[in-house]
């Protein structure tokens, strides 16, 4: 059997507070195996990203500690080096992907400066070379004119082209080991099928294993070899991933599964809840920690913690009740989907007749009394900008017209003096930004947000 790349054996996590310490991680241990991919996945709050950061001796910047416990990265214990010595393992042999890259960027910096930053940190390139491998990293995570985008800064780049940037700088030095914490979290669902498909790619094409961290199951069940369940600081069940959704062993990872919406579930179907929250760090309950929210709690559950148990196939599950003869199979044992009475089916119905709803409409324009709003993928501008006190073209920002970009409202609003018309406050007819680079940016003339006495 093929010894595992990383491997967090009995790792306990505390933090320093004035009342004393409070343990955040209580004797977790997973393993990850080369070339797989290992998915935590949780509620917000189960210690999914705790985990990941205790994996590269992150928590010690954030006043925690590892006060019990082993970090196997192949053969060598990382859990006593100093973070001198850690710096030469982040980036060459595991990398990570945080959560918001926004908040992992220096705002001050452009794109390439950090990226070549870190490549000269842990590579063997020049200036020049560096510069030059990371133009081709950001081109192949997808990002179009990558020559443009290293000048850019952060706050420059859309949601998605900032990920697969926080990607390119991850894969920077071709790490063994690829960390990701929710990468496609504040992503719509065509961007974060993207990114997902990417690090499918990126994972072949650079034989690296993946442990990744997510809250959602269907990510899950796309990219998992295995997934391990936590709750409250805790693993409580790991399995292969196509085991665990036919078969969870655990009421928590049951309650999980029930929640997903499922295709042929009859219209007005209630969607079964797990009942209460993940209990409080400071004084969780005596015994098995999800017993005050488990429909199948028992005495001995209350009284004693179970242990994460091995069972056939290569599972783990820290329950009392995983080997019950009645242990139900399905993913809704315990928790099962309710049919909606007329009653509450007529409330809901009223619910949405009484609320505002915004008609699909081919322009942008404010009308008094009115709600209006933009929507669309990340880097599809939906922020408006109002014209009044743009600066000029040397200082920054520019405003153009773009021929077609956005049409006119006034033909589908009802005209002012007309039953249920409005005067139209403001309208926008198509914006192009454009940052000013040097290279010449598309012309025609200056437009804005016009008001309802021009000339159309």
């Amino acid at each position: 059997m093929a010894k595992p790349l990383l491997e967090l054996e009995r790792i306990t996590v505390d933090f320093l507070k004035e009342e004393g310490p409070v343990t955040a991680l209580s004797e977790l241990s997973l393993q990850v195996f080369p070339g797989e991919t290992l998915c935590l996945v949780g509620e917000s709050g189960s210690g999914k990203t705790l985990a990941s950061k205790t994996a590269m001796r992150l928590v010690e910047y954030e006043n925690g500690r590892i006060s019990r416990g082993n970090i196997w990265l192949g053969e060598q214990d990382i859990s006593t080096w100093s973070q001198e010595r850690m710096r030469t393992v982040r980036g060459r042999r595991a990398a990570m992907i945080f959560q918001e890259p926004m908040s992992a960027f220096d705002p001050v910096f452009t794109v390439g400066q950090q990226l070549v930053e870190a490549i000269l940190q842990h590579g063997e390139k020049t200036a020049k070379e560096a510069w030059r491998h990371a133009v081709h990293l950001l081109g192949r995570v997808g990002i179009p004119e990558p020559e443009l985008r290293m000048k850019m800064y952060p706050g420059e780049l859309s949601g998605g082209m900032l990920q697969r940037a926080m990607i390119a700088m991850a894969l920077s030095c071709s790490p063994e080991l690829l960390i990701a914490d929710e990468p496609t979290t504040a992503l719509d669902v065509t961007v974060q099928a993207q990114i997902l498909h990417l690090l499918q790619e990126l994972k072949e094409e650079y034989g690296m294993a993946i442990l990744l961290v997510t809250h959602d199951l269907g990510v899950a069940a796309e990219m998992a070899d295995r997934v391990a369940v936590m709750y409250a600081g805790r693993i409580v069940e790991e399995a292969p991933a196509a085991e665990l959704f036919e078969r969870p062993l655990h009421p928590y990872t049951r309650g999980l599964l029930a929640s997903v919406a499922r295709a042929g579930l009859p219209r007005g179907t209630r969607l079964p809840s797990i009942e209460g929250s993940i209990p409080s760090l400071t004084a969780p309950p005596a015994g098995c920690r999800f017993h005050p929210r488990c429909p199948q709690a028992v005495p001995q559950c209350t009284q004693s913690e179970p242990p994460l148990a091995g069972y056939e196939g290569g599972r783990r599950a820290a329950c009392w009740l995983a080997e019950e003869p009645g242990n139900p199979e399905s993913p809704g044992g315990g928790w099962q989907a309710e049919a909606e009475s007329p009653a509450q089916r007529s409330g809901d119905d009223a619910d949405r007749r009484g609320s505002r709803r915004l008609e699909p409409a081919a322009a942008f324009a404010g009308v008094r009394h009115h709600d209006a709003g933009t929507a669309g993928e990340p880097g599809t501008a939906r922020v408006p900008q109002p014209a009044a006190g743009l600066p000029d073209a040397g200082h920054g920002t520019r405003v153009f017209a773009k021929e077609a970009a956005i049409r006119s409202l006034s033909a589908a609003a009802p005209a002012a003096g007309e039953p249920g018309g409005s005067p139209l406050l403001f309208e926008v007819r198509g914006l192009c930004k454009a940052y000013p680079f040097g290279a010449a940016c598309c012309g025609g003339r200056r437009a804005g947000f016009l008001p309802s006495t021009a000339s159309r």
